[in-house]
């Protein structure tokens, strides 16, 4: 189980970990919306409280979701190098769509480890084509709050250590992209 920290940091630290690799500057607007994109897939948790009959890990806690955000913001990142249709925002805008995606995918990634009940707690991988779930049940309902706080833990220093150590002057650029 993890919870929304770990959600939020780890998009954070594989957008910078890349960004540090292919030696490219990062805005914290990205950063920022990367760390956000892994807490769209909980947004359902909202709907589950309210009870107005949206099931938390339903259809959004499914890779459909991701699609429906990466496959625009792939044609909009494409789009930007087009000559003839050349407006700045689909670069950027492409590009968050590609971002939350990513989010959402790295989200139910982390969803589908140490789950305590397979029934509600693992991923519908195949949806809407089959509703089976998938998923690594490794914990009981006894050790889910300490294994998860671990987690989170151990995301926070592995971010810290990634911004103190990786970080490079001038890695920060001012720009949205």
């Amino acid at each position: 189980m993890t919870y929304i920290l770990a959600h939020f940091l780890v998009p954070v630290i594989l957008v910078s970990l890349y960004a540090y690799f292919k030696h490219k500057k990062i805005s914290p607007k990205l950063l920022f919306w990367a760390g956000l994109s892994g807490l769209v897939p909980d947004i359902d948790t909202i709907g589950y409280i309210v009870n107005v009959g949206i099931v938390h890990r339903g259809f959004i806690h499914t890779p459909l979701l991701g699609l429906v955000f990466l496959i625009p913001g792939i044609i909009l990142w494409k789009a930007r190098a087009d000559k003839i249709y050349k407006p700045q925002w689909r670069g950027a805008v492409g590009l968050v769509l590609i971002l939350l995606a990513s989010g959402i995918f790295i989200h139910l990634l982390l969803d589908s480890f140490f789950i305590t009940n397979f029934q509600t707690d693992a991923i519908m991988v195949f949806y809407p084509l089959s509703e089976a779930r998938f998923g690594i049940q490794a914990l009981t309902a006894s050790s889910e709050l300490f294994v998860g706080l671990i987690i989170e833990a151990a995301v926070l220093v592995i971010w810290l250590i990634q911004f103190i150590v990786l970080r490079r002057k001038n890695d920060y650029s001012t720009e949205f992209s």
